[in-house]
């Protein structure tokens, strides 16, 4: 492997960097929500997971990006005014969008959330 392909390579794991850090970042502030809020929260986050489990064979890859990146987008900016609505959207997003990247640091997104859903009785994920 070259020092270009090296560089390649990065650049394509580097959205899983990011992923990590903001799940990384928002695991602890919904550890900290009282049950009910926290207990909505994955609620949705599986709801919204299980109907794009159903709706993924239909899209295309930049569709599926460019979707997630809209999930994460909202997310971050909904979490701390409506944080019912805003985590959901996040970790969807997260979730989504780690599918479809290479990389250690994606995959464990996939797996920590694929895990989470299951937890709530969501399917397993294709």
């Amino acid at each position: 492997m070259g020092f270009f392909d090296s560089l390649r390579q990065a650049s394509s794991e580097s959205p899983g960097r990011v992923m990590k850090i903001f799940l990384k970042s928002a695991i602890p502030e919904i550890a900290l929500m009282n049950n009910s809020t926290r207990g909505d929260v994955l609620r949705k986050f599986c709801e919204k997971r299980e109907g794009l489990l159903s709706e993924l064979s239909n899209m295309t890859i930049e569709g599926v990006l460019k979707t997630s990146k809209n999930f994460t987008v909202a997310g971050n900016r909904l979490k701390k005014t409506a944080p019912v609505e805003g985590y959901p959207l996040l970790l969807t997003g997260l979730w989504l969008e780690s599918r479809y990247r290479p990389g250690p640091d994606a995959a464990e997104v996939q797996s920590y959330l694929d895990e989470l859903a299951q937890q709530q009785g969501g399917s397993v994920s294709i």
